[in-house]
């Protein structure tokens, strides 16, 4: 790339129907693009990637995503997919999913996660009160990506008014 100059590109499509729900896309954004607007986690990076979600009955649903990345200054890419089942009724969600991430280090290592994920969703007082937990567990000894750690976080939400949120939530 000529200093001064970086590009960007995205091709999309997308589907929302019925039945199903779909996008599928191709990136690619040079490092140093834009005038620092964009996510740094992207830049420098070639990514195709698949998003789905299908409504298997009124509450409860299935989201898939898959992808492939490549970091442009090096060897190193990224291979990974999520597969997440949620409920959704009035007053709780519940999921439980899985995530499986492949990488390649720019060193040539490999770093590698299957995490099983859970998690719940309870509203109180009408909605104004949100507690939420969830855990990503690795199963198989898979704990090595950077970006797909073991974590377990507690949220809580309260709607002080309807313009004025309160939020916090603790994560390990």
């Amino acid at each position: 790339v000529e200093e001064g100059t970086a590009t960007a590109w995205l091709v999309e499509a997308e589907h929302h129907g019925p039945k199903y729900d779909v996008l599928a896309y191709a990136r690619e954004q040079e490092g140093g693009f834009g005038l620092g607007q964009t996510s740094a986690a992207e830049s420098g990076t070639r990514k195709f990637g698949l998003d789905g979600r299908i409504p298997i009955a009124e509450n409860l649903s299935l989201t898939a995503s898959a992808w492939h990345e490549n970091y442009l200054a090096s060897d190193a890419r990224r291979i990974a997919g999520r597969m997440l089942v949620e409920y959704r009724g009035n007053d709780i969600t519940g999921r439980a999913g899985l995530t499986i991430a492949d990488d390649r280090l720019a060193d040539g290592r490999t770093a590698k996660s299957t995490l099983l994920q859970l998690g719940g969703t309870k509203r109180f007082s009408k909605g104004r009160l949100e507690l939420d937990a969830q855990t990503e567990m690795p199963i198989g000894g898979n704990n090595d990506s950077v970006d797909f750690p073991a974590q377990h976080r507690l949220g809580a939400r309260f709607a002080v008014s309807p313009d004025v949120q309160l939020i916090g939530a603790y994560e390990i």
